[in-house]
């Protein structure tokens, strides 16, 4: 499918509002639509959520110390 696609943009048969709809169509969406769908009141300010940022949040699992050998 995507080759369909790149074969048109190399050619220069897509128009920019064409590559723009490609851009923006439904196989391109970065997060799938299920996940879209909000299940929570987020109208309030962003001030007003706690936001968990700190130091090695992303992390799942335990966080193990580099193992540094000696020479």
């Amino acid at each position: 499918m995507f080759t369909w696609w790149f074969d048109k943009i190399f050619a220069g048969h897509f128009s920019q509002e064409g590559f723009l709809k490609f851009l923006m169509g439904e196989d391109n969406n970065l997060i799938p639509a299920e996940h879209l769908d909000l299940n929570q009141d987020m109208t309030q300010p962003l001030s007003h959520y706690f936001i968990n940022s700190s130091h090695n949040t992303y992390l799942t699992g335990t966080c193990e110390p580099a193992h540094d050998p000696a020479p």
